[in-house]
């Protein structure tokens, strides 16, 4: 599983909240100051090309689904956090 930047993971979050959704949904879930349209638009074909969601077009637009489940992304995330940094001991994280 490829890591993602802070930027793709506040959207995946985003789209494990709403399940299905286009950019403009996302977007209306971050943050203000929101980034520009064309910068979730970016980022959600970053995702896709990584494999954490897949689309669909209908119209005029994309509609995104998680294909990565949200638990399967934080056990591996906290895995790896675990293996790099705490010697594979979570006894050790938990200290």
């Amino acid at each position: 599983m490829t890591p993602l930047t802070h930027q793709e993971e506040e959207i995946m979050r985003c789209v494990w909240q709403l399940g299905l959704c286009n950019v403009k949904q996302a977007i209306e879930l971050l943050s203000v100051p929101r980034p520009p349209y064309t910068t979730v638009a970016s980022v959600f074909k970053n995702l896709e090309r990584k494999g954490y969601v897949a689309s669909r077009l209908e119209g005029n637009n994309y509609i995104y689904r998680p294909a990565i489940d949200e638990q399967d992304y934080k056990r591996t995330f906290l895995g790896n956090v675990v293996g790099s940094y705490f010697k594979n001991s979570y006894k050790e994280l938990v200290t």
